[in-house]
């Protein structure tokens, strides 16, 4: 079991942090043709706003929209 989570944790790790993917020359050489269209850069508090946005609508129609969803209540 050790070795399991050890092996997995390895995969996850490399996989969150992309040196396994981007890294590799293959990946690098692929990479190359979005060049032209691939953002340099983010801009971080829009993005999160967008991300509040979002969820507060979605939080707004599970609100409108929960007595109508097909599941029995818990209890």
């Amino acid at each position: 079991m050790l070795k399991y989570i050890l092996i997995a944790s390895a995969a996850a790790f490399s996989l969150r942090h992309g040196w396994v993917i981007n890294a590799n020359p293959v990946a690098q050489k692929l990479y190359e043709v979005y060049q032209p269209i691939a953002r340099t850069s983010v801009n971080a508090p829009v993005g999160i706003a967008v991300d509040l946005v979002y969820g507060l609508v979605m939080a707004g129609l599970f609100v409108v929209l929960y007595e109508s969803l097909p599941a029995r209540p818990a209890g």
